[in-house]
């Protein structure tokens, strides 16, 4: 049992982890590439640090806004339908984003952008818990996570080259940028519907002793423990605070870091560099987190440890 249970979940990884990292590869270039469409895009459009602070808030809090309910509609739909459409929208979006005219037009363009892709990282959390026991989550949860370093790795260089494309059939270049790395968002948001399965038993490319293998070791454990009153009560509850506390000290660098560094970079050459210089200086941490990161959760796996896999990280990010 033991062997064909681990057949089944190296199966798992290669159909399923690895198509949503593409997937999350393509939500976080979107998120991020307006720190490098700001290189050219604050100029044309007339922003000051302001303004530009205020359009990339902005997408916040449309994601804020919609966070819950969206994935609440991804446990009811199912996370095949839901996810797709949130790629679709989300695409649209950002693709769209090419059309602002001014800080008013951007500012709606980017609160569209985040209330599309609002649900969509927590509900692949959610959903990889289908697939994988807690014996293969942080594994899972990591290849995954390690789409966001890819991407500022990914985006940061062909952001800069796409930035080079301005004047190409009289667009500037960052609306260049918008369009390029939109459409495949819309495009992955179709092939989702078709390629995903909500739960192992669906898939048909799992053989009946590796569904009954990964069903049994679900089930095995002890389900989280229900609610108590509302789902609004919960999230009121302390543990969820102190969650949210943490995780926000975490993303707020993080997203800081992803929204200005081709500014800081841009200013410490001088104002020199050319798009593509910027965008390779800016590659680097990312580089560094695409190896740490798969090392660090295959470790917590391994010693099945959690609270000090969580400290030491976020202690050495605080530092920086």
């Amino acid at each position: 049992m033991a062997a064909i249970r681990d057949a089944a979940y190296r199966k798992v990884f290669r159909r399923v982890v690895w198509y949503l990292f593409v997937l999350y590869i393509c939500a976080y270039l979107d998120r991020i590439n307006i720190g490098f469409a700001a290189l050219a895009m604050n100029r044309d459009l007339g922003l000051t640090p302001v303004t530009f602070g205020i359009a990339n808030t902005i997408f916040y809090l449309g994601y804020l806004v919609f966070e819950v309910p969206s994935n609440l509609m991804l446990a009811r739909l199912g996370a095949r339908t839901w996810l797709a459409r949130i790629m679709i929208t989300w695409g649209i979006a950002s693709t769209a984003t090419a059309l602002a005219a001014g800080e008013n037009s951007l500012y709606l363009l980017r609160l569209l952008v985040g209330i599309a892709e609002a649900g969509f990282v927590p509900g692949v959390l959610l959903y990889l818990t289908y697939w994988f026991p807690r014996a293969y989550r942080a594994r899972a949860n990591g290849l995954f996570m390690v789409a966001q370093p890819v991407s500022i790795a990914f985006g940061s260089i062909l952001s800069g080259y796409l930035l080079r494309m301005d004047g190409v059939m009289g667009l500037a270049g960052w609306r260049w940028l918008f369009i390029i790395e939109g459409v495949p968002s819309i495009f992955f948001g179709v092939i989702t519907f078709y390629y995903l399965r909500d739960r192992p038993r669906d898939a048909a490319w799992l053989s009946a002793a590796e569904k009954a293998a990964i069903e049994e070791q679900l089930a095995s454990e002890a389900p989280p423990p229900a609610p108590h009153g509302s789902i609004w009560k919960e999230l009121r509850s302390r543990q969820v605070l102190l969650l949210c506390l943490a995780y926000f000290g975490l993303v707020s660098t993080l997203n800081t870091n992803a929204t200005w560094v081709p500014q800081i970079v841009r200013e410490i050459l001088g104002g020199q560099g050319d798009f593509v210089t910027v965008g390779m200086w800016a590659a680097v941490p990312a580089l560094l987190t695409v190896v740490a990161m798969p090392l660090w959760s295959y470790r917590s796996d391994r010693q099945q440890e959690r609270l000090w896999h969580v400290v030491i990280p976020m202690a050495l990010a605080g530092i920086g």
